[in-house]
């Protein structure tokens, strides 16, 4: 009887270091889990700041550019328009003079006629 319970307890001691040893593992494993997911996560906001900052830097050049061309775009507009503005008065000379020149009408009619050509031009 002794041996069998002898058995008994080096059983049931065997159990209890098995249970304690799955026990340390889960234990482990938990604080693995954890510590990957922290890591994971960091990663993953690290890797989508450095996206959203790189995203940040080119729609700032892509705006700078959008300005440059506004500008640009406007420029050639008010040009054209300084020079319409010399058509105007000679328009109105003509017109307080009463003198229409056959002449200088087709030449303002032809550089009007560019100038729309010029503005069309810009799409």
């Amino acid at each position: 009887m002794k041996d069998h319970h002898d058995e008994l307890q080096l059983s049931i001691a065997q159990v209890s270091n098995r249970y304690n040893e799955l026990k340390q593992l889960i234990d482990t494993k938990i604080i693995l889990i954890t510590k990957e997911t922290v890591a994971s996560t960091h990663e993953l906001s690290e890797w989508y700041t450095t996206l959203i900052d790189s995203l940040t830097v080119e729609k700032e050049s892509i705006d700078l550019n959008i300005e440059k061309e506004e500008q640009k775009a406007k420029k050639f507009v008010y040009e054209i328009e300084s020079e319409m503005q010399t058509f105007q008065d000679d328009i109105q000379t003509f017109t307080k003079n009463n003198t229409f020149r056959s002449e200088n009408l087709t030449k303002i009619f032809e550089k009007l006629d560019e100038l729309i050509q010029r503005l069309d031009s810009l799409s």
